[in-house]
């Protein structure tokens, strides 16, 4: 029952739906959301108690499904979901994000016009974010010629936006979840987490002392192992819904800087790098995770050393980099029977990991690029031949390739540089009051952030998910949430509502920048101003009437405005202007003159609302940032 149906009160949909995420609730979690042994305590669970998040009961699911069960499950029915569509269209938007990934690369052509207020200023923060190629992989991987082949229509999107090192990551058997060692953004050792492709929160699995040099997934997807240096050395497993490890297998060297593990296909053989007397070279070994028997696979001589062995899919080979010093490497197999080495890969440079294709056919190794400088990926014929550089995935540094089972997915690390969004303290409205504080953050680009009217909540443009995207969060920067989902080049300049309840934005999403409105609860972005001119830049009068904006409508660059609840636009500059902002009192428009080429007005101005003469407020030109969001000036309360 819902609250209201428990008061004996009059009843519409809103109860269904209500009634309707119990059910949903006691399905993802297995628990009831209001258990008690009488209807009494039932009753009064209904009425006065909030259940513990599903994600307290089920670390796996998505936080998403949390904010849409917590909705559905509001006392206040005004502020529950108001209609079955509504929440339909959330689940259905869910779904979409979980299954698949769809933020195509849109990259911009050498004579597109990328405009003013799109221009990066990037402070610089080095991290590695983890990133899916989701394509036909297996035919093309397994296509071979003397020709560069093309890869075929794919997506591409991070899989963590997280600081700090990310590296090796693995994906599950039924290609689903995705396993990785993070240092948890502190610098400090690596540990296990698991990731379910879509999702944004990743559970962590070790916390145990002891670094990890390597992990893998058992054949059924049920456990996965580890690799630890150290005095702790050996492999541990554990479930994959976290746990306690224990231990698979000992080695005899933990400490000899061990990379790499994997576990065959039929679940018999571990492969793992170790050595058997502190005077010989580090070779490969198989070790049963069941009986514990030891065979030696391969017998390198000093100064090589053989590390990061991998099963091929159909467990019959073995696969492993041998290098000497370091810088010079390559990818060799052995039969799982033994015998000896043979080269496959002519690279002879640092290798960064690999792993075969699908079909056995290939591998798809991540080496240094003599010609780029950086590590990029490669792809060899298991039969032999010249390494092909896979260009068509960008310039940028990726190391640490994985291949799903069924071959359509391609993983890899990518090196990036980000901008994040600070905080400063206030002592005084002339006064800081302390050191500045990383707010919102991640691997990739933060900007535009803007305090909701009550200062509980921000809204701030984030590319963490592919794109650029209108995301909130709670004040302190905690619970980020994606608002927008739209197929667009360019969204930003998010603006609050002055009573809290909605965000104007623009977007490039009708294929021009437009004018945007949004419920700061999420749903549809409805059109404001979408037609053939550029809009943009727009922000709420302080009585929440009207949306001012930019535009190119008249020919020239100036600020106009159109009522919230729709109609015409009228023009409210007529010697330019960008960025428009209301004083907090309403008396005063503010606005910025910079793109003109007129050294005589660049500057910010301001203008009585009701119309009148142009004032310059100061001489110093502001320019918007990146992701068109940046303000770098705005009205203070006092004026």
């Amino acid at each position: 029952m819902s609250p209201e149906q428990a008061r004996g009160e009059e009843l519409d949909v809103r109860t269904d739906i209500f009634s309707f995420a119990a059910v949903l609730y006691e399905t993802v979690t297995g628990k009831m959301a209001f258990p008690g042994k009488t209807s009494a305590i039932v009753f009064k669970a209904i009425l006065d108690e909030t259940p513990p998040a599903i994600t307290r009961l089920n670390p796996i699911l998505p936080a998403r499904l949390d904010e849409i069960v917590s909705k559905a499950l509001e006392k206040d029915r005004d502020l529950r979901y108001q209609s079955a569509a509504d929440l339909r269209t959330d689940l259905k938007r869910l779904k979409r994000d979980s299954e698949s990934v769809r933020i195509a690369v849109q990259p911009v052509s050498a004579g597109e016009k990328v405009a003013p207020k799109r221009r990066r200023i990037i402070e610089a923060l080095a991290a590695s974010v983890l990133v899916i190629v989701v394509a036909a992989l297996t035919s093309w991987i397994a296509r071979r010629g003397t020709t560069r082949s093309q890869l075929p229509p794919m997506t591409i999107t991070p899989v963590t936006t997280y600081l700090g090192d990310v590296v090796a990551p693995r994906f599950s058997p039924d290609g689903s979840q995705i396993a990785f060692l993070w240092d948890g953004g502190e610098g400090k050792g690596l540990d296990l987490y698991l990731k379910l492709i879509g999702e944004a929160t990743p559970l962590r699995l070790t916390t145990a002392p002891g670094e990890i040099d390597g992990l893998a997934w058992s054949p059924d997807g049920h456990r996965l192992a580890v690799l630890r240096a150290g005095q702790v050395g050996g492999v541990f497993s554990m479930s994959a819904l976290g746990g306690p490890e224990r231990r698979l297998v000992e080695l005899r060297f933990p400490g000899s800087a061990s990379t790499g593990l994997d576990w065959s296909a039929n679940g018999k053989w571990l492969a793992v790098r170790d050595k058997d007397s502190a005077d010989e070279a580090v070779g490969i070994f198989l070790i049963s995770p069941n009986t514990g028997e030891r065979r030696r696979l391969t017998s390198p001589r000093s100064p090589f050393a053989d590390n990061s062995p991998i099963f091929s899919p159909d467990a019959r080979y073995v696969a492993f980099v041998r290098e000497r010093g370091g810088l010079s490497a390559d990818v060799f197999v052995v039969p799982l029977q033994g015998g000896e080495p043979r080269k496959v890969s002519s690279l002879d440079a640092a290798i960064a990991g690999f792993d075969w294709s699908a079909d056995g056919k290939q591998i798809v190794v991540a080496a240094l690029s003599r010609e780029a400088g950086d590590f990029s990926l490669w792809r060899v014929a298991i039969a032999g031949g010249q390494a092909e550089r896979l260009s068509q995935l960008g310039s940028e540094a990726m190391s640490w390739p994985s291949v799903s089972r069924h071959g359509d997915r391609l993983a890899y690390v990518q090196n990036v540089e980000n901008s994040n969004i600070w905080q400063f303290r206030l002592a005084s409205p002339q006064q800081l009051n302390g050191s500045a504080v990383r707010l919102i953050s991640s691997t990739r680009t933060e900007s535009g952030a803007q305090y909701s009217p009550d200062g509980k909540r921000i809204a701030f443009v984030s590319n963490r998910s592919g794109s650029a995207q209108i995301w909130t969060c709670a004040q302190d920067g905690s619970n980020p949430a994606q608002l927008t989902f739209l197929k667009a080049n360019d969204t930003g300049t998010p603006r609050w509502s002055p009573d809290g309840r909605r965000i104007t934005f623009d977007s490039s999403a009708s294929g021009i920048e437009g004018v945007y409105l949004i419920s700061a609860d999420g749903g549809a972005p409805q059109p404001a101003v979408v037609d053939s001119s550029a809009n943009s830049e727009p922000s709420f009068s302080r009585d929440g009437h009207w949306i001012y904006f930019f535009s190119d409508r008249s020919g020239t660059d100036e600020i106009w405005k159109v009522a919230v609840t729709g109609g015409q636009p009228i023009k409210v500059t007529s010697l330019g202007g960008h960025m428009p902002v209301e004083a907090m009192d309403g008396r005063f428009l503010y606005h910025n003159k910079a793109s003109s080429g007129d050294s005589e007005s660049a500057g910010l101005w301001r203008m009585p609302v009701g119309g009148g003469e142009d004032t310059r407020v100061l001489n110093q030109a502001f320019f918007p940032g990146p992701l068109g969001s940046d303000f770098f000036w705005t009205v203070s309360e006092a004026g």
